[in-house]
């Protein structure tokens, strides 16, 4: 299973309730589950999605982020994210001292992306290898 991550670590108040490139994303890549969840996301959403991180294969993950925010909830996502198996491209959009700690963890280098269409274009070539 091929399963995008789309996760927010922001204030309540600044959380956006999907990401503007989804559609696109689904249409260029029709067989990809998508996940969205934030660090204010409640214990059985962030339940199913450590158990989803743990059954995929393949695993993009989108930690959009901004600083000061607590991970909060993601935090166990994270957990899971460094005990999954599966090929991973991890994506840090914003700054955010403490998820970038915890990324550091998981022993793989994470990109930034300057607009949505670099993002599907590594996104595309991380499935394709």
């Amino acid at each position: 299973m091929t399963l995008y991550c789309h996760l927010q670590v922001k204030a309540m108040n600044n959380i956006d309730f999907t990401f503007g490139w989804k559609e696109e994303l689904s249409h260029e890549i029709p067989n990809l589950l998508i996940l969205e969840a934030d660090n204010h996301s409640d214990a059985f959403l962030i339940q199913e999605s450590s158990k989803l991180i743990g059954e995929s294969t393949i695993l993009i993950c989108l930690l959009d982020v901004e600083e000061g925010s607590s991970p909060g909830s993601i935090s166990r996502i994270l957990e899971a994210l460094r005990k999954s198996e599966a090929q991973k491209l991890l994506i840090l959009k914003g700054r955010n001292e403490s998820i970038e700690k915890s990324l550091k963890f998981l022993k793989t280098p994470w990109i930034t992306f300057q607009n949505a269409q670099e993002l599907l274009f590594e996104i595309q070539q991380f499935i394709r290898d």
